[in-house]
């Protein structure tokens, strides 16, 4: 029997798996057959460089529009002292 670090490790794992070779419209058409996505999810965590992925994939075309999912909860004290001590990011005042 696993141990609960275990079982948190694994479903972590599984969920990280990037099904595309790359954020862009190229990789949208190997995955998708097409070249854009309806829709990019944003799914909130505490983690400052999926914003910036997000906002990369938006700007070449990956999606026409951008859902951001969440809001305060387990995260985001983890997310607001990310941000703060990001060397780009620390400026923005939370």
């Amino acid at each position: 029997m696993l141990g609960i670090a275990e079982q948190i490790n694994r479903i972590a794992a599984y969920l990280a798996v990037r099904d595309m070779p790359e954020v862009s419209p190229a990789g949208c058409a190997i995955c998708f057959q097409k070249p854009q996505a309806d829709l990019l999810l944003l799914l909130g965590n505490g983690i400052p460089g999926t914003v910036a992925l997000a906002a990369k994939a938006y700007w070449e075309g990956v999606a026409p529009k951008i859902m951001v999912c969440g809001g305060v909860g387990h995260s985001t004290a983890y997310l607001w002292e990310a941000v703060k001590n990001h060397e780009e990011y620390g400026k923005i005042p939370v």
